[in-house]
């Protein structure tokens, strides 16, 4: 009976060796197909350090500790606690300046980033250009008053106008009083440089426009061109390369134009139709006429008188004609230095004018010029003109056919002529021009002309007076108001 219990004892025993062996078989068979598994689906390129549970298409140069919803473009330097609309504008270059503005990628981005500064201008803004070459392909306007413009240097802001092929100027201001601007470059533009419309109080200050190249026909007509105006300062500026007027002055009243360089435009320097206009301490050299002081018909203001022309550098205006034939300064001889039409009441004093091929000083009325006009309105007579104290030396040795055609004369040309032509309705007093105290290098007196009569140079006639016979004009001086 023992025996029979030691038997089933034993069997037991073997029956829970037998289940506790066929239980490890199964966990270890679960887990080495698991582990087959595994082996079978892994990039075998994977990093055997990388995460398993890392995403399979993230970026692998990503930060890991990168905000997984930042911008993938933004700056990686940029301040995370940064305002993303916050004003990035580029930093001006003086405490002065309200805004600043930089070249952008190209013309029409440069045009629509600067025109914008335009648009949004307020009065009193100071609009900065910093040093760079700006590149634009239309005009830039401008139409709210007590704002200034300002480069950096001349030198340093180039406004390029090359790429233009919309708009008729570089920057056109209309309307706008109290106008500045100063330190820049205008370069290649196929209109005007500057232009400056119906404004009360405008400055040109350190200031070039020119154009490329040797100077033709199909360049603009002007370069700084104050026109409607008054109360217009334009100093230290430079323009080459205009085809009609280099630095222009036209139907306004209280003008000063100092301290400037006018080179290889038709005409150097021109006051049109305006009153009470100073132009002194300038040079005037390589242009086809060094300055005009003219009044022309059919504008919309007739009157121009009382314009002082003295301390000024006029020499080697010898270059040919290249203006636009139906323009008024096709007619000017190439060699003309200083040249009056139909205007009252000017002074032309302690200037030096040298080396002129045609015409030192030439005094004419309209009534000479071939041109004609229809205007009832319009005075055509070159009156109470005082051309004294001038030192005038080579003129007329070369003229032009233009310049022997209207005087008549065959070479050499006297250094200053006059047509003849007044208002036989008016008395001496009121019609009489002054030559007087006008030498040349020697201080021998220069020669003169009347080419409405015949006379030998130097008959002076009913011009026969000295430096007081006119009274000296008055100083020009700007009003704030």
């Amino acid at each position: 009976m023992r025996s029979s219990l030691f038997n089933k004892l034993f069997i037991v025993l073997v029956l829970s060796c037998f289940i506790a062996a066929c239980g490890d078989d199964d966990d270890n068979g679960e887990m080495d197909n698991q582990s087959a598994n595994q082996s079978t689906n892994q990039d075998p390129n994977q990093d055997p350090n990388q995460d398993p549970n890392q995403d399979p298409n993230q970026d692998p140069n990503q930060d890991p500790n990168q905000d997984p919803n930042q911008d993938p473009n933004q700056d990686p330097n940029q301040d995370p606690n940064q305002d993303p609309n916050q004003d990035q504008s580029p930093e001006p270059f003086h405490d002065d300046c309200t805004v600043a503005v930089e070249p952008a990628e190209d013309a029409a981005s440069t045009h629509q980033a600067v025109l914008e500064v335009f648009i949004e201008a307020q009065e009193g803004d100071v609009i900065c250009f910093n040093n760079g070459t700006y590149h634009f392909n239309d005009q830039l306007s401008l139409t709210v008053s007590d704002v200034e413009i300002r480069g950096e240097s001349a030198e340093g802001v180039i406004l390029d106008f090359s790429e233009q092929a919309t708009g008729g100027n570089c920057i056109h201001v209309e309307g706008a009083d109290n106008f500045e601007i100063r330190s820049l470059t205008v370069l290649d533009t196929p209109g005007n440089g500057i232009e400056v419309r119906s404004a009360d109080g405008v400055v040109f200050d350190d200031i070039v426009v020119e154009w490329s190249g040797e100077p033709r026909q199909e360049n603009g007509a002007y370069g700084l061109y104050p026109v409607n105006s008054r109360n217009i300062l334009i100093e230290n500026t430079r323009v080459y390369g205009s085809s009609d007027a280099g630095i222009y002055l036209g139907q306004s009243e209280y003008g000063i134009i100092r301290h400037n360089v006018a080179h290889g435009n038709v005409a150097g320097i021109e006051v049109e139709n305006s009153t009470y206009i100073d132009v002194y301490e300038n040079e005037a050299y390589d242009n086809t006429g060094g300055i005009l002081i003219f009044n022309l018909p059919e504008l919309q203001r007739k009157e121009g008188e009382k314009t002082r022309v003295f301390n000024n550098e006029v020499y080697d205006n010898n270059r040919e004609n290249f203006a636009d034939p139906s323009a008024i300064v096709a007619l000017v001889p190439s060699g003309s230095g200083i040249l009056v039409i139909a205007v009252q009441e000017t002074e032309i004093f302690d200037n030096e004018i040298t080396n002129h091929d045609s015409i030192g000083v030439g005094v004419v009325s309209y009534e000479t010029i071939p041109q004609g006009y229809d205007d009832d309105e319009y005075y055509p007579y070159a009156e109470q003109i005082n051309v004294h104290s001038n030192i005038i030396v080579d003129s007329g040795d070369d003229p032009d056919f233009l310049a022997t055609t209207l005087t008549g004369f065959d070479a050499p040309l006297p250094d200053i002529i006059w047509d003849g032509i007044y208002n036989e309705d008016k008395d001496l007093e009121e019609r009489i021009n002054c030559f007087a105290g006008n030498v040349d290098e020697n201080e021998d007196p220069v020669t003169f002309g009347n080419f409405d009569v015949e006379e030998e140079p130097n008959e002076l006639g009913d011009n026969a007076c000295d430096e007081h016979t006119l009274e000296p004009l008055p100083e020009v001086v700007l009003h704030s108001d």
